[in-house]
């Protein structure tokens, strides 16, 4: 919201001093109440910071931590549903916005982790490091394995709405689309340009529907349409820079 006085100025009581070295992107979200928190991690330990009051409470998994945090759509934007944390060795967490363990929590899934969790409809995808497939968890603590890809995804697969992208690094170049269960779409792989950079992205365009942005390690940006099956058409708009 603008006002007049509106500046980028420092919050009274801030810069913070969190006294520990933050090792993932810091997380944002707000309780019910509307109490703001920030979230992040260093080396073995998930920390919440109370933007509010400026108090700190932390926990400490089995060991290297990932994060992720889940908030509500709609009516309920920005609030915290769930802060999601996996440990290198597999171990899910899965807590409120001040990370009290909720029910069926922590999980041991005997999977080694690569990268921090991806939250899609309450549940999370997760790299692995030995197997060359994403492992789901869903609120209830179940999980299941993904379709297997080519190699293994050693960065976050990437959510939009109902569909999670994933382009691991490998010579073959292949970029995966995957719905809620796991299974590769239909028409997917599709082969991208060079190895990736990063994760691809995927956004929806108001003229033309659903497209995904890839970046290769060359500085190849391309811009695909997700070629899902609407009435036995498909849009094919490509831009190449």
């Amino acid at each position: 919201q603008k006002t007049a006085s509106a500046s980028r100025e420092e919050l009274a009581s801030f810069p913070y001093d969190c006294g520990v070295k933050v090792q993932s992107h810091i997380y944002s979200g707000k309780s019910a109440k509307n109490v703001p928190y920030a979230y992040w991690t260093s080396g073995q330990s998930v920390y919440a910071l109370n933007l509010a009051q400026r108090s700190v409470r932390s926990i400490t998994l089995d060991d290297t931590a990932y994060i992720s945090v889940q908030t509500g759509e709609a009516s309920e934007k920005g609030i915290i549903k769930a802060v999601w944390a996996v440990s290198a060795r597999g171990t899910v967490y899965k807590t409120d916005y001040d990370l009290n363990p909720l029910e069926g929590f922590p999980l041991l899934t005997g999977e080694r982790v690569s990268a921090s969790p991806a939250p899609i409809n309450g549940s999370i995808a997760v790299s692995l490091t030995d197997k060359n497939a994403l492992l789901f968890i869903d609120s209830n603590a179940r999980t299941y394995f993904s379709e297997e890809m080519n190699a293994k995804l050693k960065q976050p697969p990437f959510v939009f709405e109902n569909i999670i992208a994933a382009h691991p690094r490998s010579f073959d170049s292949l970029v995966y689309l995957f719905d809620t269960k796991g299974n590769i779409l239909p028409d997917y792989p599709i082969e991208s340009e060079a190895i990736s950079a990063v994760h691809p992205v995927l956004y929806r365009d108001p003229r033309a529907g659903l497209y995904m942005a890839v970046l290769t390690e060359d500085g190849i940006f391309t811009l695909l349409p997700v070629s899902l099956p609407q009435g036995g058409k498909r849009t094919e708009i490509s831009d190449k820079n």
